[in-house]
């Protein structure tokens, strides 16, 4: 085993089911993942009879690489202290469990009577907290306690609704939430999504227009970096969600092609020299780029490799 030859190694592997049980061995995509793990049976239309459907994302794929990353990082800080290296295992599935944290919540200590169901916009627990008609298109309106419910109704030039028991507390504007909605929209039409933001938004209610990328580019920027590319050219990708107090994020190091660093690892960082490199791809055992052998020696020189 590795762990014999090196104690301090940390690897990390990422299986579709997990490691063990009777789904260990199971194949997986990431819709799959969310359909088996109960991400899907939450997410779609509210109406009854409609098919519920996947995020539109590769969310599972993304958030299992993130557990992975948070696994390793745990390892290391382990290693610090005990010096010794060991196996992070990953689940995807546990991973869709994760993300359902609210739902399950709910169902755990309601049962059945709260098992989760595709809701639509709304939210399944706070109003008002769901898209909501305007003149132009869809407002998406967020409260979450009673004082921000208030905030928006006055907002809306709804005050009176305050003071009455079916909105005055979040139960009672939850059992009446489509005659809520019905009041809010009545005012909601007579402006643009765009007009409403610049009104709610000063006076605090959380609200935003439902945003398409090309729209979420033109309206925050800021989130975009352009990253060149050797072959694809100037590419258009999310920044990066952290910002440092003392250290700037470097963009210069796109994605690598496939082998780019076979050389950096295996001469760079394990010791092993260029005519080992050479025979192992010859033999198919490893992909490094360039291919041609002198453009290889050259590239290796350069770093001081070999």
């Amino acid at each position: 085993m590795l762990k014999e030859l090196n104690t301090r190694l940390i690897y990390c592997s990422v299986y579709c089911f997990g490691q063990h049980g009777e789904h260990a061995r199971r194949q997986a995509f990431d819709s799959l993942l969310q359909a088996a793990g109960g991400l899907i049976s939450a997410t779609g239309p509210a109406e009854q009879g409609q098919t519920p459907v996947r995020v539109g994302c590769s969310i599972v794929d993304m958030c299992s690489g993130m557990h992975a990353t948070m696994g390793v990082l745990a390892a290391l800080h382990a290693r610090s202290m005990s010096g010794t290296g060991q196996r992070v295992d990953t689940s995807m599935l546990a991973t869709t469990a994760m993300l359902m944290e609210s739902p399950i919540s709910r169902h755990s200590f309601g049962g059945d009577k709260y098992l989760p169901r595709p809701d639509g916009l709304a939210h399944p627990a706070v109003a008002p907290f769901d898209g909501f008609r305007t003149k132009d298109g869809t407002l998406y309106i967020a409260t979450s306690n009673d004082s921000r419910a208030h905030m928006a109704m006055r907002a809306l030039g709804l005050g009176e609704l305050c003071a009455l028991p079916e909105f005055a507390t979040n139960p009672a504007r939850m059992a009446h939430r489509d005659e809520l909605k019905r009041r809010m929209e009545a005012k909601l039409a007579t402006k643009t999504t765009s007009e409403w933001e610049l009104e709610l938004i000063p006076a605090g209610v959380p609200c935003s227009a439902i945003n398409d990328i090309a729209q979420l580019k033109q309206r925050h920027p800021e989130v975009f970096v352009t990253v060149e590319h050797p072959t694809a050219g100037p590419s258009l990708q999310a920044g990066s969600p952290f910002a440092f107090s003392c250290a700037d994020v470097d963009y210069t190091a796109r994605a690598p092609l496939l082998g780019e660093h076979t050389e950096d690892v295996l001469m760079g960082e394990l010791g092993f020299n260029r005519e080992e490199l050479r025979q192992w791809r010859r033999a198919g055992f490893i992909f490094a780029a360039p291919e041609d052998d002198d453009d290889m020696s050259e590239r290796a020189a350069r770093r001081g490799f070999g």
